[in-house]
């Protein structure tokens, strides 16, 4: 079991973390192979400091701050 954080960024982290893992465990596996395939290319072609957030509004990109790199 994971342990849980003691301050509270820490604890937002945690919690974030785990609904995170609640969705992806109730996506379509074509759209985890996709995403994945995504990730694949951007490892290829070194773009570490974007991400891209897809919606079913659209799709847009934005640069990763220093800090949100951390989690």
């Amino acid at each position: 079991m994971t342990e849980i954080p003691a301050n509270q960024k820490n604890m937002e982290r945690h919690m974030k973390a785990i609904e995170s893992d609640r969705i992806l465990n109730h996506i379509n596996s074509n759209i985890m192979d996709a995403a994945y395939e995504l990730q694949n290319f951007m490892c290829d072609y070194d773009e570490s400091e974007i991400r891209i957030i897809v919606t079913t509004d659209g799709i847009t990109a934005e640069r990763i701050e220093e800090e949100e790199d951390e989690y």
